[in-house]
């Protein structure tokens, strides 16, 4: 048997598929990475099949699906998406239009498997987890903090691919995405929260702020001189250079805490007006109740 796994384009796909692809291969499985961008030719190279696809998204791999469809080739759906559960962000991440041409889903959470029971797909549905929370050597706690480790918001204000704000900001109004107007206008209420927090305890702590790998280093290097601007790419170094987390509704927060490093959630901090309210859905909020990640500050 042949699978092909397409990858998107996050770091975190890459967890855990070298183990996996070894395991497969002890049971006469070939296990083929391919990128997106070339998934038609590697698809009628290789010919496998199974193929799994990280998304059913029209610009990206509904065409995959429909393709392979059209070929008779078994298709499998594990999101590289994760952690929104809001009815509009899991509508996008399983469209409904799209999912009887899947062999099955892979989810992430139970939160995905509930959305898909309650569409009736539940004979679809295959509850996996993640792989990058697979395996994961945990740090041995410091008792005394010395570390701080931030991650930053998003990336619609510092993108090094140069995206416009006032664009994406009047794109998200005249579509009446209300969630999207949410992270825009909270990506300001984070960086006050961050000069504020900064200029307070740069003395105190060693500070290091950890970008979003579409980020631009060079913009937060030239805003935050005073503190250190990671540079890692890979979670587990960086997780083994700090004592603290402090996130703002972010998935790092579980990635913290299942590496043994506590987490203090930001959310409190910021003023939840209408539309960013909606980012309350989001799985390591601390303000989704049942999944309280992290200590809430007071203030």
């Amino acid at each position: 048997m042949r699978v092909i796994w397409i990858l998107d384009n996050k770091y975190r796909e890459l967890y855990g598929l070298y183990d996996l692809k070894k395991k497969l291969k002890e049971r006469n499985i070939d296990f083929i990475l391919i990128n997106k961008f070339n998934w038609k030719a590697s698809i009628q190279f290789f010919s496998p099949n199974i193929v799994i696809i990280p998304n059913i998204k029209k610009e990206s791999c509904l065409p995959i699906l429909d393709y392979c469809d059209s070929e008779e080739i078994k298709v499998v759906l594990h999101s590289s998406e994760g952690m929104f559960y809001s009815e509009y962000v899991q509508s996008i991440k399983y469209n409904l239009k799209y999912l009887d041409k899947l062999e099955k889903i892979f989810s992430w959470s139970k939160n995905d498997s509930d959305y898909l029971v309650k569409n009736n797909y539940e004979n679809k549905n295959l509850n996996t987890g993640i792989l990058k929370l697979c395996r994961i050597n945990q740090k041995k706690q410091n008792n005394k903090i010395q570390t701080i480790g931030i991650f930053s918001s998003l990336r619609y204000l510092s993108s090094y691919l140069k995206s416009n704000p006032i664009f994406q900001m009047k794109d998200a109004v005249t579509r009446q995405q209300q969630e999207k107007i949410g992270l825009l206008k909270i990506e300001f209420e984070y960086i006050e929260f961050l000069s504020k927090f900064i200029n307070k305890y740069k003395d105190k702590y060693r500070i290091v702020l950890k970008i979003h790998p579409y980020e631009s280093y060079k913009i937060y290097k030239e805003a935050f001189k005073e503190i250190e601007i990671s540079k890692e790419r890979n979670l587990r170094i960086f997780f083994k250079q700090i004592d603290l987390s402090l996130t703002m509704h972010s998935s790092l927060a579980v990635d913290s805490l299942k590496f043994n490093i506590p987490v203090v959630s930001m959310s409190s901090c910021i003023k939840w007006n209408e539309e960013l309210s909606k980012l309350k859905n989001f799985g390591p909020n601390i303000n989704t109740g049942a999944t309280s990640l992290g200590i809430k500050p007071k203030i």
